[in-house]
């Protein structure tokens, strides 16, 4: 079953990174450590359906 976005109900997305080197998520509790996230995102209007962090194993 294909996703549908929740605002319009487009079935078509795309996919993005957030953080360009100097944007990143990063931990609260460590000194060092932080990744990028990737997006998807509805083709149509914008409207984010995930984020999930890259690389979750820097905040073990």
């Amino acid at each position: 079953m294909a996703e549908v976005c929740k605002e319009c109900g487009n079935d078509e997305f795309n996919q993005g990174r957030l953080g360009n080197g100097t944007t990143a998520v990063t931990p609260l509790n460590k000194v060092m450590g932080s990744s990028f996230m990737t997006l998807t995102f509805c083709s149509q209007c914008g409207e984010v359906s995930s984020m999930k962090v890259d690389k979750p194993e820097k905040f073990r």
